[in-house]
C-alpha cells in the first residue's frame, strides 16, 4: 500500500483473472480431469464448475443465501488444494464461520493439516502442539505411504477418474447432441417432446432438410394461407378448378376472360349451323378439334385424289380394315412382278392356258436335244417341234441352244408372272388389273394403287369424316369440296382460339361447348371469385417443387384441406423425419431408447460414491507424502529436517511468536500445516509481508 503498487483492489483482481482464458458458457468441466480432482464432501455440478475454474486459476465469486453450500465448496478446495501440495488461506471475519470449515474437515480426518487462529496470542498452544504432533508423526507417515494398501489405492483412484471421465464425456456428447440447434433450427429435445412416432406421418426423407425450425413459420403461413383457399378452390365441382394461372392476371383480365367464355360458346354454336346447313351434320368440340389436328391428313388426301382412275381405286379401298389393305404387302408384290420383267422379260405370245403344254414340251425337246442321235430323232419325228418352233419365231428366238435356254428363262419368267397376277386377283379391292404384259402400264397400275392406298390411310386418321362424307357415295368433285367446306368452317376456331388459350384450358372450352349453363356459371363464378384467385395462383407459384409435393400428400393422406388436421400431420412429419436423420448421425442420442442411459447413470452413480470414498484417503495420502517429502538427514543418519522447528514449538520459556515462527521455518510449517483459517486482523498480524 506505501509503495501504491495496488490503486484499486477490484482492478488488481481483474487483471489476474483476465489474463487467463475464459469459457463463453464459463463451463469449465471439461478443462479437468477427473483423476486432478481431489474432493472429500459430495458436491453438486455448480459447486464443481466453481472448484474446477479456481484450480485453473480463475477468481471468482460465489455467492447465495444460507444452506446453499458454499461452507462444502470451501471444505472441497482446501481438500483439493492439500492433495494438489498447495498452500491454503481462508480467511473470515466471523469466527463462526471458520469454525464450521474447520469442524466438517475434521469429521474426515484433515483438521491436523488445518491451523485455525482466532486469537494469534491465545491459539498460539493449539498451533505449536499441532506443529509438533505432526513432526513426530513423520515416520509414521512414511510407513503408511509405502504400504501395499497405499499403491492399491492410487490405482483405484485412477482407474474410478478416468472411468468418471469415460462416462462423463459419453453424456455430455448426447447432451450437446440432445440440445444442438445448428442443423435443423430446434434441439432434438424440442422434437422429441413435439412428436409422436404413434400419430399418423407421411414420408419426407427426400424434403426434410429443405425445412428448418427456425424459418418453418414463414412456410406455416404460406401453408395456412393455401389451405384457406383450397377448401373453395380444389374442391370437384368448383367452376374454375381447371384453369390458367391467374397469378399474373390484372383488373384488366377480368373483362377479357369473360369474353373469351361468351365467345367459345357462340362461335361453337356458329360452327355447328354452319356444319348443319352445308355438310348437314353435326360435330362436338372434339370431333372439331379432332379433325383441325389432322387437317394435313386431308391436304394430303386431296393431293393424292388428282384422277379419277385413283379415286376410283381408293373408293374400292375405302370399306376394307386397314389389315386388309396393307402397304408392305402390296410393295413387295410389284417388287416380285417388276423382277418377272428383268432380263429376258416374260414370255408374252403364248396364251395363258397354254402355258403348261409349252413348259413340257420345251422340257422334254431340250432333254432330246442333249445328243446328236436325240437331234436328229427330235427334227425327224417329235410332235413338239413344230410348237416349239412356232414360240421361238414369235420371240424372236433361233433355234439353236442358247435359243432354246433364253424361251426357258422368258418361260419361267411369265410363270412367275402369272403366280403373282393371281394374287392380285384374289383380292378385290385391287381394281381394273393390266390385260398387257407390257412392264410400263403395271408401273402405271401400281403407282395409281399406291396413291389411292396412301390416301386411303389418310382417310382412317379423319377418324369421324366416314359418318357423314361417304367417297363410296360421292363422285371425286363432290368429296373434294365438302372436305375443303368442312376446313373452311372449322378454320375459323384458329384465330378465335389464340385469344381463348390465354385464359381458358382446352377442359373448358370443351366443357362450355358440351353444357348451355357453363359458360354463365363461369362468369358468375368468374366476378366474386376473380381476386382470390389470384392470391390463391401467386402463391402457388412461389411454392418450389418440394412444397407442392408435400402439400398434395398431405392432401391425399387426410382427403382434404383442413388445416386442424393437415398442419399437425406436417409437423409431426417433419419431426419424425428430423429425429430419424439426426439419430443417424449421432448414434448417442439412441442410449434413451436403448435403455444404455440408465446404466451409465447407474454406474457414474455408483463411481462417483467410490472415488468420493477413496478421496479422503488419498488426500490423508498427498498431504503425508508432502510432509515427508525431501528429509534431510546428517552422517548418523539422524534427520535433520524439523529438528530446529520441533525445538522451538516445544520449548516451554522464550516461547516465538507465531509471526517469528513463520519468518523462520516458512517452508517446514506450511508442509506440515498447508491450511491455515483466520480473521483479516490474524492474518496481518502472523504473516510477514511478502508472498507465500
Amino acid at each position: 500500500i506505501e509503495e501504491s503498487h495496488v490503486q484499486d483492489l477490484e482492478e488488481f483482481f481483474f487483471q489476474r483473472t483476465s489474463a487467463l482464458e475464459i469459457p463463453e458458457s464459463q463451463n469449465f468441466h471439461a478443462l479437468v480431469k477427473e483423476e486432478k480432482m481431489f474432493t472429500v464432501f459430495p458436491q453438486d455440478i455448480w459447486q464443481e464448475n466453481a472448484l474446477k475454474a479456481a484450480k485453473l486459476g480463475h477468481s471468482l465469486v460465489v455467492q447465495g443465501p444460507p444452506g446453499t453450500g458454499k461452507s462444502q465448496l470451501i471444505c472441497n478446495l482446501i481438500s483439493d488444494a492439500i492433495a494438489s501440495g498447495k498452500r491454503v488461506l481462508v480467511v473470515c471475519q466471523k469466527r463462526a464461520a471458520l469454525d464450521v470449515v474447520y469442524n466438517r474437515m475434521k469429521t474426515h480426518q484433515l483438521s491436523q493439516y488445518l491451523a485455525l487462529v482466532h486469537d494469534f496470542k491465545n491459539d498460539r498452544k493449539d498451533i505449536y502442539e499441532k506443529l509438533a504432533t505432526q513432526i513426530e508423526k513423520v515416520d509414521a507417515y512414511k510407513a503408511k505411504n509405502i504400504s501395499l494398501d497405499a499403491i492399491q489405492l492410487e490405482r483405484q483412484f485412477t482407474r474410478a477418474s478416468h472411468r468418471i471421465d469415460a462416462i462423463h464425456e459419453e453424456l455430455t456428447t448426447f447432451k450437446e447432441s440432445l440440445f444442438d440447434e445448428t442443423e435443423c433450427g430446434a434441439s432434438i429435445r424440442e422434437l422429441y417432446l413435439q412428436s409422436n412416432p404413434a400419430d399418423e406421418v407421411i414420408s419426407l426423407k427426400q424434403e426434410f432438410a429443405l425445412f428448418k425450425f427456425d424459418e418453418l413459420p414463414i412456410f406455416i403461413r404460406k401453408l395456412k394461407t393455401y389451405l384457406h383457399h383450397a377448401k373453395r378452390f380444389k374442391v370437384q365441382d368448383y367452376a374454375w378448378k381447371d384453369r390458367k394461372s391467374f397469378a399474373s392476371f390484372t383488373t384488366g383480365d377480368f373483362t377479357l376472360i369473360g369474353r373469351a367464355v361468351e365467345d367459345v360458346a357462340n362461335l361453337y354454336t356458329q360452327i355447328n349451323e354452319q356444319l348443319q346447313s352445308k355438310l348437314n351434320t353435326r360435330l362436338d368440340w372434339e370431333q372439331c378439334e379432332g379433325l383441325l389436328e389432322k387437317e394435313q391428313s386431308a391436304n394430303d388426301m386431296k393431293a393424292l385424289l388428282k384422277s379419277e382412275k385413283v379415286y376410283l381405286y381408293f373408293q374400292k379401298m375405302v370399306p376394307e380394315q386397314d389389315e386388309e389393305t396393307s402397304s408392305l404387302w402390296l410393295s413387295n408384290l410389284e417388287k416380285n412382278i417388276m423382277s418377272c420383267f428383268e432380263g429376258e422379260g416374260p414370255e408374252a405370245n403364248t396364251a395363258t392356258s397354254q402355258l403348261g403344254v409349252l413348259q413340257k414340251s420345251l422340257h422334254r425337246s431340250m432333254k432330246s436335244r442333249k445328243n446328236l442321235f436325240g437331234l436328229i430323232r427330235w427334227e425327224l419325228f417329235s410332235k413338239d417341234k413344230f410348237l416349239i418352233k412356232r414360240t421361238l419365231v414369235a420371240n424372236g428366238l433361233t433355234d439353236t441352244n442358247a435359243g432354246f435356254e433364253t424361251l426357258e428363262k422368258k418361260l419361267d419368267n411369265r410363270l412367275n408372272l402369272e403366280h403373282h397376277l393371281s394374287k392380285i386377283r384374289a383380292k378385290h379391292w385391287l381394281h381394273e388389273m393390266p390385260e398387257s404384259l407390257v412392264q410400263k402400264d403395271y408401273i402405271i397400275w401400281f403407282a395409281n394403287q399406291h396413291f389411292a392406298l396412301n390416301a386411303k390411310l389418310n382417310f382412317s386418321e379423319l377418324r369421324w369424316l366416314k359418318t357423314f362424307i361417304d367417297p363410296t357415295s360421292h363422285s371425286i368433285h363432290d368429296f373434294v369440296h365438302k372436305i375443303s367446306q368442312l376446313y373452311t368452317i372449322l378454320n375459323q376456331i384458329h384465330e378465335h382460339k389464340i385469344r381463348w388459350i390465354n385464359y381458358l384450358t382446352p377442359i373448358q372450352i370443351k366443357a362450355i361447348t358440351q353444357t348451355t349453363d357453363e359458360a354463365s356459371k363461369l362468369v358468375q363464378t368468374l366476378r366474386k371469385d376473380f381476386d382470390a384467385l389470384c392470391d390463391f395462383d401467386s402463391l402457388n407459384e412461389s411454392l418450389s417443387a418440394e412444397e407442392k409435393s408435400i402439400i398434395n400428400r398431405l392432401y391425399d393422406h387426410t382427403q382434404g384441406w383442413e388445416e386442424e388436421k393437415i398442419k399437425p400431420l406436417f409437423l409431426n412429419s417433419l419431426s419424425i423425419a428430423w429425429i430419424d436423420h439426426l439419430e443417424v448421425k449421432h448414434p448417442e442420442l439412441r442410449i434413451v431408447s436403448s435403455g444404455k442411459i440408465s446404466l451409465l447413470e447407474n454406474e457414474l452413480r455408483d463411481l462417483l460414491r467410490e472415488k468420493q470414498n477413496i478421496s479422503e484417503e488419498i488426500v490423508l495420502l498427498r498431504a503425508r507424502e508432502k510432509v515427508v517429502d525431501e528429509l534431510k538427514f546428517n552422517r548418523l543418519n539422524n534427520r535433520v529436517t524439523y529438528r530446529d522447528l520441533l525445538h522451538q514449538v516445544s520449548k516451554k520459556k522464550k516461547i516465538w511468536p507465531i509471526r517469528k515462527l513463520v519468518g523462520e521455518f516458512e517452508e517446514d510449517i506450511f508442509k506440515l500445516v498447508p491450511c491455515w483459517l483466520a480473521s483479516p486482523e490474524s492474518v496481518s498480524a502472523i504473516f510477514p509481508m511478502s508472498n507465500l
